[in-house]
């Protein structure tokens, strides 16, 4: 908030509070149907605890993406005032004091702060502080025109040509309207999807009372480990789902650095002697993931990343053991919980007398649960003497279900092939961080056209300015770079020692990207001709990339809304076939082999 609203604190604290009480209240709500709902289901009421986590995370970066949204939208007006105020005085500060009192309010905070850098008495070093909390990179471009501009003069006024503030902003409008109308388009082709994801989720209890009232004996499935299992599984699916649309709608985002729980945790003395030694064995494949890690934007190193898996791999292995010990409890319980189905067609002289039926067994399967009693003539006598029941119908099948029920309670324990489910979970978590990368490994190829079309739009604004060199070009590309940032960053640092050999060197290291390699041709060719000449092309092709960017980002947004609503179908369609069509196929295949047996 405080980069996007460089407000006073107050304000700030103020409309932060505002963005998370909405998302708390909403979280809230969900939370608590899901409680109310659960009916003493623990895990369906951590589902919707974690459920409730996800929408306060997901509210609020709606809430952040529509005030960003707004300050993109409000900075184009802006941009057109400035433009007019220039032609007019000439003088850069001049044309931006004289704009803030025209401007939203929004957009004036952020150009009065714009304002007091370029009239600052260190304007590189103010830039460069402004570089690390700037909201996007259009109010740094501007700035960036705005300084240079400052500094070396408008050599367009003095040869009475176009200005180079007029030619520079213009490149930058028409790269932000771009912006603006991709970002429009893909907001509307999958703003629900994200919801979409979680919704089934919320629809878990109402699927399972309509089954109940619908079908007799299908409670026996949802109530048992079949239900504990199909909620953890639909809630997996649901979070996986969400996880992967939430990444196609924000693009590659740094996320983790080395200050994370993982890299902490892989500094822990006997933990970080132990994965020393694997990174030392497997140094090459250490080295291979080190730049898959990078190239996402992913920090933390091998080592933590190593430890990362590790973790996830024993989580997945203990809280597997956790369900399936839960499950097997739960059916061991429900074994002698309900004889309900037991006695529905017994003829009995009144509907109290079979609920009392159904009473004893339940009592007497509680009270005789050992060897000793396991049987159905003695049980018949004890429940005679001691109850109600005198009959011996009755009696007799009050005590036949329940050495039944004890019987089937005696053959539900803890399996040995319980471990071996626990150990392939835990491999397939183990290998969750890689797909993770390789899920943001395909989104950043996705963008990556597009931070090329961003370089063409940043170079027809340098080549505007005058004293533009080879580090001026790639600080201002390493600034407004997601995909080729590390490899950009890299390219800076061995500049000095041999300029030629560190470009090519940035060549080699992204040689199957055909038009970077063909972007870093034209910044070499900067060392023998100027920058006008050796980016001639993209003014004069202007036309042509204008058009390819639109079409381009037509390409990419209609690729990721069909991606975003396939996957955003995968939760309703599973939450229906496990927990509707299963239950009953399940129930339908036991009646049909009850109906065998018999015959």
């Amino acid at each position: 908030v405080q980069a996007l609203y460089p407000a006073d604190e107050v304000s700030i604290s103020k409309r932060a509070t505002n963005y998370l009480t909405t998302a708390f209240a909403i979280s809230i709500s969900v939370a608590t149907l899901a409680i109310i709902s659960a009916n003493g289901d623990v895990f369906y009421i951590l589902c919707g605890l974690l459920v409730g986590y996800l929408m306060i995370d997901l509210i609020v970066n709606i809430r952040l993406e529509s005030l960003e949204n707004k300050l993109l939208s409000e900075f184009k007006d802006f941009l057109d005032n400035v433009l007019h105020r220039y032609n007019m005085c000439h003088i850069v500060t001049d044309a931006i004091y004289e704009t803030l009192n025209t401007s939203s309010f929004l957009v004036s905070l952020h150009t009065q702060r714009i304002h007091s850098i370029i009239t600052s008495q260190d304007i590189d070093f103010e830039t460069n502080k402004y570089r690390k909390m700037s909201p996007n990179r259009f109010l740094l471009m501007f700035l960036a025109i705005c300084s240079s501009i400052t500094k070396s003069g408008d050599t367009g006024f003095r040869n009475n040509t176009v200005s180079d503030f007029t030619k520079s902003v213009n490149n930058l409008k028409e790269g932000l309207n771009e912006e603006i109308l991709k970002r429009n388009s893909l907001q509307n082709a999958i703003q629900l999807a994200p919801f979409m994801t979680l919704l089934p989720l919320v629809f878990i209890k109402p699927i399972e009372a309509w089954a109940k009232s619908n079908f007799d004996g299908i409670e026996t499935y949802f109530e048992g480990a079949y239900g504990i299992v199909a909620t953890v599984l639909l809630f997996l699916i649901c979070i996986g789902s969400h996880y992967y649309i939430r990444q196609l709608k924000d693009g590659k985002k740094i996320e983790e650095r080395e200050t994370s729980i993982w890299y902490k945790l892989s500094r822990m003395k006997y933990v970080d002697e132990s994965l020393n030694k694997y990174i030392n064995h497997n140094k090459s494949k250490a080295e291979r993931t080190n730049k898959r890690l990078k190239a996402i934007g992913c920090n933390i190193g091998p080592k933590a990343f190593m430890m990362k898996r590790l973790v996830y791999g024993l989580i997945g292995f203990v809280c597997t053991l956790i369900i399936l010990c839960s499950a097997f409890i739960q059916e061991r319980i429900l074994a002698t919980a309900n004889f309900a189905a037991n006695f529905e067609n017994s003829i009995v002289i009144s509907e109290e007398y079979r609920e009392m039926m159904e009473m004893v067994a339940e009592d007497y399967s509680q009270m005789y649960d050992g060897k000793e009693y396991r049987d159905v003539e003695t049980l018949k006598e004890i429940i005679k003497q001691d109850t109600q029941i005198k009959t011996d119908a009755s009696a007799t099948e009050v005590a036949t279900a329940i050495v039944n029920a004890l019987d089937k309670k005696d053959t539900i324990y803890f399996q040995w092939y319980y471990i071996l489910i626990a150990y392939i979970v835990s491999v397939i978590a183990f290998f969750i961080p890689s797909l993770m990368i390789r899920i943001k490994e395909k989104i950043v190829d996705m963008d990556k056209e597009d931070e090329i079309n961003q370089f063409r739009i940043i170079m027809s604004i340098l080549i505007n300015i005058n004293g533009v060199t080879i580090n001026t070009i790639l600080e201002w590309l390493q600034n407004f770079s997601s995909s080729y940032h590390i490899t950009i960053s890299q390219c800076i640092l061995n500049l000095e020692y041999d300029e030629e050999k560190a470009l090519r060197d940035m060549q080699r290291a992204e040689k199957n990207d055909i038009p970077f390699c063909n972007f870093v041709d034209n910044i070499i060719a900067v060392r023998k001709v100027n920058v006008k000449k050796a980016f001639g092309t993209i003014e004069t092709d202007k036309e042509y990339y204008r058009d390819k960017r639109k079409q381009d980002n037509e390409i990419m947004n209609r690729k990721k809304a069909e991606k975003a609503n396939i996957v955003s179908m995968i939760p309703l369609f599973a939450t229906i076939i496990i927990h509707l069509i299963g239950p009953i196929l399940l129930m339908s295949l036991e009646m049909f082999s009850t109906l065998q047996n018999a015959l």
